[in-house]
């Protein structure tokens, strides 16, 4: 019994990480791109908004501020 609940036991605990670490990740890009765009480096913030598939309504509002100030 307990040889048949350690692999989808152990396979949840992996995922559940994998999620929290991935959050982690676009949280550190989301504010890398926000230091970015303090400095006025605009290109560099629009590109790692891009990166982020985590969607939110503050990721868009700035990569479109950053889209504004490169004219596109």
């Amino acid at each position: 019994m307990k040889g048949k609940l350690f692999l989808p036991i152990f396979c949840f605990v992996v995922l559940v990480f994998a999620g929290a670490t991935a959050r982690v990740n676009y949280q550190e890009l989301f504010l890398k791109a926000n230091n970015f765009y303090k400095d006025g480096q605009f290109k560099k913030a629009y590109n790692l908004y891009k990166k982020i598939e985590v969607k939110s309504p503050d990721l868009e509002f700035n990569k479109g501020n950053c889209a504004y100030q490169l004219g596109e």
